[in-house]
């Protein structure tokens, strides 16, 4: 019997029994193929869209919590943040029109007071509909606002100046409130009043109302000063009072030299306008878009006939006793405009409540009114006779232990002539080390003549004041300048219920202390700001 040959198999007929496999597998994985890229391209979109309901979440948390307390007003603006961010609530719609897409709410306060915003989505799968159709999408968002930071000192009077004791119930503070004339020199002291700057030498050396004026002052405000009064509940009214806002040349031995600063010398007339109350205790723009409950304009008679010792307290409005009384009230003062006013006329004020006849404190009354400057703290520290003293000390801002770790920025105009070094003092009452610079332009001030106004770079606070931090003043350095400061707070930075930082003026040696000076103090950082 014969052996069957052996015949080799090669090529496509190799294995028979694998024949057409790869089609039906590429058949069955072709479909989960297809889904996981449409996922991929779909989860994309969807993270995408995510990205945007969480900037319009916190854009509308930002937009809503300035109007707290009032939950109504801070609800209507995150809703109409969050639909020019793309996402419309259907209550914006029925007011506003369009198309909902969707689910804006503001559930209430976080503990620590700022306002919560979450928005609800659906957004839809576009290559993968087949098995899932849509996604929920939600985003949160809290913000709060820093309420401003206090400048002035810690009782209800400011620019007290050296009035009598007796009639205050404290030690004055030991500093006047001023305002320059319309056309006072602008190295005077005064950057918001004085509507020109460089008239002083317009005629060589003599001084000239009438111009020709080196330039248009950039930082003139017809409107003046802001200050801020907070009452509380139980204050039983209160009544905002000035002191001798008129040009008055009395000869009043309680405000030693006072007097003869203003009047005589063509100082302005004051104007003031209250501004009421409302819901929204940290944005104060739509009360100053109102029409004022009070507008007083003094001028050279009124030096007599007001309340208090004297006759020289003037009552500018009464704020009620009632529950809708209690809140955030607005002063707005300003010098009168006018071409014959070249000196500066020196005043006080307070919110004096009712019950009582002299000043109180925040610090040990939680019925006592607070009252502080806004923005701009306008200062003048007078000689009190001309006698040689030594340093001196003023309140200057309250700035609690919440701003541990962040940085304090101070700017003064035309700081400390005839000076030779002012102290920031902390709480603790230690002088604070500092970076400063003198900053025209770089701070959108001065810009018309950086020649005339240089810049300095960055410096570090002068360590020769008895081995204390302090900014040297002496030779004029400051004169028609703006001077920046930074203080950085340390993270462990805490001063509990008394967190007022004071100024140190110290003379010359056998001088005495005399400077007209305009502060401003901040955080810096947006007060409006995420916290979650």
């Amino acid at each position: 019997m014969s052996e069957r040959p052996h015949t080799a198999v090669t090529g496509a007929d190799a294995r028979p029994y694998d024949a057409g496999y790869v089609m039906p597998m590429t058949a069955l994985l072709l479909l989960p193929l297809m889904l996981f890229a449409a996922f991929a391209t779909d989860v994309g979109a969807w993270y995408v869209r995510a990205e945007q309901a969480q900037r319009a979440a916190d854009a509308a948390a930002l937009a809503g919590t300035v109007f707290l307390p009032d939950q109504l007003a801070a609800t209507d603006a995150a809703l109409d943040a969050a639909a020019r961010n793309g996402f419309r609530d259907p209550a914006w719609v029925a007011i506003n029109g369009g198309t909902a897409n969707a689910t804006v709410t503001v559930p209430g306060f976080s503990t620590d007071g700022g306002l919560i915003v979450e928005i609800e989505t659906e957004t839809p799968s576009y290559f993968g509909a087949v098995v899932l159709s849509s996604v929920e999408i939600e985003r949160k968002s809290v913000a709060s606002v820093n309420p401003p930071i206090r400048m002035g000192n810690p009782t209800n009077g400011m620019g007290t100046g050296n009035l009598d004791s007796s009639e205050l119930g404290t030690t004055p503070d030991g500093m006047w409130l001023g305002f320059n004339g319309w056309c006072s020199d602008h190295q005077n002291g005064d950057p918001i009043s004085v509507e020109h700057y460089g008239a002083w030498f317009a005629g060589g050396s003599t001084f000239s109302c009438g111009g020709p004026y080196t330039g248009l002052n950039p930082t003139y405000d017809p409107d003046g000063y802001d200050f801020i009064v907070d009452v509380p509940a139980g204050t039983g009214g209160v009544a905002l009072e000035v002191f001798e806002p008129g040009l008055c040349t009395d000869a009043d031995t309680s405000d030693l030299l006072y007097s003869a600063n203003e009047g005589s010398n063509g100082g302005p007339p004051l104007r003031f306008r209250v501004y009421a109350n409302d819901n929204t205790e940290l944005y104060h723009e739509d009360n100053l878009s109102t029409t004022p409950v009070a507008d007083v304009t003094y001028s050279t008679s009124d030096c007599t006939g007001g309340t208090g010792a004297g006759g020289r307290w003037y009552t500018i409005h009464t704020i009620g006793s009632g529950s809708s009384d209690v809140g955030r009230w607005y002063l707005q003062a300003n010098a009168v405009p006018g071409t014959s006013y070249s000196n500066a006329n020196f005043f006080a004020l307070r919110a004096r409540p009712l019950t009582d006849t002299q000043l109180c404190s925040s610090m040990t009354s939680s019925s006592c009114p607070e009252l502080y400057a806004k923005d701009w703290l306008p200062v003048w520290r007078p000689s009190f006779g001309g006698a040689a003293i030594g340093p001196v000390q003023f309140f200057l801002a309250d700035i609690s232990d919440e701003y541990a770790g962040k940085t304090v920025e101070v700017k003064l105009f035309d700081a400390g002539e005839g000076m030779d070094n002012i102290q920031f003092k902390d709480p603790a009452g230690d002088s604070a080390a500092f970076e400063f610079r003198l900053a025209n332009c770089s701070v959108g001030l001065i810009c018309v003549n950086n020649t005339q106004w240089p810049e300095e770079t960055t410096m570090t606070a002068n360590d020769s004041c008895g081995s204390n931090p302090c900014l040297d003043v002496t030779g004029a350095r400051f004169q028609d300048m703006w001077a920046v400061l930074e203080i950085e707070l340390p993270a462990d930075y805490s001063c509990g219920a008394d967190c007022w930082w004071t100024v140190e003026y110290n003379p010359v040696s056998g001088g005495f202390v005399s400077d007209r000076t305009t502060w401003a103090v901040r955080v810096i950082g947006d007060p409006v700001h995420l916290t979650e």
